[in-house]
């Protein structure tokens, strides 16, 4: 799936098989490559994790950016990068996965 870089650039980030595309990618230490790193809290950054918990309690991008203090488009870069990420297609798959993986809880 293709992803953009932060300068808008697309990039097939993710080879067929499921992980980054080489080693100096900078995304593959964030598929757990590193040593003594969990892999699924080393996918999503904090912050990621907390816009998508968000996204899961049914906040738009607006609300999320209101309650958290950042700009609309800051928060929709954290969503296109977790999704990208966690190779979702769309919001709701990115919330399924990242419930499954135990990235974020609904749980008070």
């Amino acid at each position: 799936m293709p992803c953009r870089d932060a300068g808008g650039a697309k990039h097939e980030l993710i080879s067929r098989s499921g992980t980054p595309r080489n080693e100096t990618h900078p995304l593959w230490f964030a598929y757990g490559k590193m040593d003594g790193i969990d892999e699924t809290q080393a996918v999503l950054t904090p912050r990621e994790r907390e816009v998508v918990a968000l996204i899961a309690l049914g906040m738009s991008t607006k609300g999320i950016a209101r309650h958290i203090n950042l700009s609309p488009r800051t928060v929709e870069r954290h969503i296109e990068t977790s999704r990208c990420k966690l190779r979702a297609s769309n919001q709701a798959q990115l919330v399924a996965k990242a419930l499954a993986d135990g990235l974020i809880s609904l749980a008070g």
